[in-house]
């Protein structure tokens, strides 16, 4: 950081760099009333003034690094004729460097450098202060992935840290504005959260101009500001996208309509400093400035207005005494430079427009150098640097208030539930009775890996509803849907939902999704499996699942647009809220089988064994309701697999006591039929094993096998 102190007579805040310089030794050339850091405190206490400085070092090996420390440490003849220190004896500075030197001096050393002590703060290092210490330092620590030792002469790694953190957290905001996959990437993008009701974005650039005029016009609900509402204030965030124009000098209004105007006076020493409580929280991501332009020499303008109601003839509200709009608001203001870039002397400078047209707020550049030069204009905010920042201009007490972003008022997790403009989908879930582990959809996800969702069928005639929450943002809305399956693609159609209203939180119900045009009805088999062994278990199943699979997209959009024309299903919805639900319905088709049969001599006839009264149990599950046949063979193909001995000849086979050819089917339900989730049977045989028994090849009382081959066939086309 680098100050010009004959530019720079009133210099008040809080400035932290690795490296602290003057530009210009000045302690004979400044004027007689500079003083540096006068302010500590507004009259809470909550706006702390010191230290002044936090930094690594002041370098007097180093030119300007030297005419830092000439003015911090000015030696005793200049000391008993200066009017007062530079730095006031009510602050305080905390360098690394020149505690350290400080530890080691003599008497004689504390005497020449009596000023410089007045100020230096002993106790503290870098790593001390508030900003890098507890909570702030482990946070620092964790973000960066820097060791930070406190006690470390060098603290340049809790500045590199510092970058760091300032590149994190500027990506962060930047891409909460990007475009999506389906936005046209030339237009600018605004997200809000549910404390605003709407915005409307109007750009326009006339014909053989040099520049854009960009407004942006945001309404606050009507009891935003009650102390219950506040605790979530309104949070507008604003993407300037990066395929804009850059060529054009941009004149950037917002406009806050329905706004609390109401101010609060802040004292900060004899100064006094007005500012909107109820000011929504604007984030703004300067996505097209990528170097110097279009701040180098900026012909254009940033104004923020506020009103109190809605009325389009309606005048901006003023403070009564004058203050600017940009100081109004500015607490609540961050701008957000992700893309700008600078290398060398080369810098973005701020303030050189007129005093309604300036940008205000905390400035966010981790890539880029600043200055704040003598020609600029105050500027009401902070700034935050990765790289340089220079100052060669007044820093008084009322940009020191304003430079203080208001976090009190405002949590991390506002950013969390921000949503376009438009009215959208809060809330959303399946509903059915058959088996669904979560019913939750996540409004607002897309693609084919979002939503994924199986329900458990067990009754193929019971719906599968939908129901949801729509912030109507106080408009008239609709909801419209496609289906894009493997075997069915579909165009926008209009989605019947009823209770469909413009109340503040819309609940709307869709009674079924299958019966929608387009949805896949045909079933695949997603698991059937055969099997065959020589030690099966006592009952084997045989079959598997069913299926059938449908992604349904869901759109929700006003019934017209900013221009009154009707939306409808052939109008681009690319700019809504989208939401996909990838469905899997799965359902089983299963029969068990018996694999053991304990066989006893007939009391009529000992050569033919039969199973005893307790017959074997077949039973099918259909969750599905599909045709199906149920066989058994048992025939030469098979036989052909046994010993030379032969197969016992089968006398007969009976299903609930009655009597089948080996070629019937067992069990069957045809389409004609009313088919059944469940069926079952006794299943008996009565074997002719003379031959067997005669030839010692089967013995009475041990195992044998016998090939019976099962056959489930399923009818998927109904």
């Amino acid at each position: 950081m680098t100050i010009d102190a004959n530019n720079t007579s009133n210099l008040e805040g809080r400035y932290a760099a690795n490296s602290l310089e003057s530009s210009t030794d000045s302690w004979n050339t400044r004027t007689s009333n500079t003083q540096w850091g006068q302010i500590t405190s507004d009259v809470s206490g909550t706006i702390s003034g010191t230290p002044l400085f936090t930094a690594n070092k002041v370098d007097s090996s180093t030119t300007y690094g030297n005419y830092m420390r000439h003015m911090l440490d000015p030696n005793t003849r200049q000391r008993a004729s200066m009017a007062a220190p530079v730095v006031s004896s009510k602050n305080s500075v905390v360098i690394n460097n020149l505690r350290a030197e400080a530890k080691d001096y003599t008497d004689t050393d504390k005497t020449n450098h009596a000023s410089l002590l007045d100020i230096l703060n002993m106790d503290k290092n870098v790593g001390d202060t508030s900003d890098f210490s507890g909570t702030n330092g482990s946070t620092l620590a964790s973000v960066s992935g820097k060791t930070l030792d406190p006690d470390a002469t060098d603290a340049s790694n809790y500045f590199d840290a510092a970058a760091i953190q300032f590149n994190k957290i500027s990506q962060y905001y930047d891409q909460l504005t990007k475009p999506d996959s389906d936005d046209d990437k030339a237009e600018d993008k605004v997200v809000v959260n549910d404390q605003v009701n709407a915005v409307k974005v109007t750009q326009t650039t006339p014909d053989y101009q040099n520049y854009t005029n960009l407004t942006i016009d945001v309404t606050l609900p009507n009891d935003y500001s009650s102390n219950e509402n506040y605790k979530t204030p309104p949070v507008i965030m604003i993407g300037i996208n990066a395929d804009n124009a850059t060529d054009k000098n941009l004149n950037l209004t917002i406009k806050i309509h329905n706004m609390n105007t109401a101010t609060t006076s802040v004292q900060a020493g004899d100064s006094s400093y007005d500012s909107y409580i109820y000011a929504p929280y604007m984030f703004i991501n300067w996505d097209n400035v990528t170097t110097q332009s279009p701040f180098s020499n900026w012909q254009g303008s940033f104004k923020m207005e506020a009103y109190a109601g809605t009325a389009s003839d309606e005048e901006p509200a003023n403070s009564g005494n004058g203050t600017q709009q940009s100081q109004l608001f500015s607490s609540h203001v961050l701008n957000n430079f992700s893309n700008a870039t600078t290398s060398g002397t080369d810098t973005l400078e701020f303030g050189n427009t007129a005093d309604d047209s300036q940008l205000c707020g905390a400035m966010l550049l981790p890539n880029a150098s600043v200055s704040l030069n003598s020609g600029s204009r105050t500027l009401y905010g902070s700034i935050l640097s990765g790289k340089n920042i220079t100052i060669a201009h007044d820093m008084p007490a009322s940009r020191l208030i304003a430079g203080t972003f208001d976090v009190n008022n405002i949590s991390g997790n506002v950013f969390s539930d921000l949503h376009s403009v438009n009215p959208y989908i809060k809330n959303l879930n399946l509903v059915t009775t058959n088996a669904l582990t979560d019913k939750a959809i996540t409004a607002g996800s897309t693609g084919d890996s979002a939503n994924k969702k199986e329900i458990t069928v067990t009754d193929p005639t019971k719906s599968v509803g939908l129901t949801g929450t729509v912030v109507t943002r106080n408009k008239n809305y609709q909801l419209f849907y496609r289906l894009n399956n493997d075997k069915t693609a579909t165009s926008w159609k209009k989605l019947n939902a009823s209770r469909v209203n413009t109340n503040s939180n819309s609940n709307f119900k869709v009674n079924n999704l299958t019966s929608l045009s387009g949805y896949q009805q045909k079933l695949s088999a997603e698991s059937m499996q055969s099997g065959s062994a020589s030690d099966l278990p006592t009952l084997s199943t045989i079959g598997g699942s069913l299926q059938r699979q449908n992604q349904i997209e869901i759109v929700v959009a006003p019934k017209t647009d900013d221009s009154g024309q009707a939306i409808t299903a052939d109008s681009d919805l690319s700019t809504y809220q989208h939401t996909t639900i990838n469905l899997t319905e799965t359902g089983k088709l299963t029969a068990n089988i018996p694999n053991t049969f304990r066989l006893t001599p007939s009391s009529d006839d000992p050569d033919v064994y039969s199973l005893s009264s307790d017959s074997q149990n077949i039973t099918i599950q259909n969750d599905w309701r599909v045709p199906y046949t149920l066989s058994v063979q048992y025939n030469d193909a098979l036989a052909a697999k046994f010993p030379v001995n032969g197969l016992p000849k089968l006398v007969s086979y009976t299903a609930n006591g009655n009597a089948f050819d080996i070629n019937q089917p067992l069990l069957q339900q045809l389409a004609d039929n009313a088919l059944l989730a469940t069926s079952s049977t006794n299943f008996q045989l009565k074997l002719n094993v003379s031959k067997l028994l005669a030839s010692g090849a089967v013995q009475s009382g041990k195992e044998y096998g016998i090939p019976l081959y099962w056959t489930l066939k399923y009818d998927l086309a109904s």
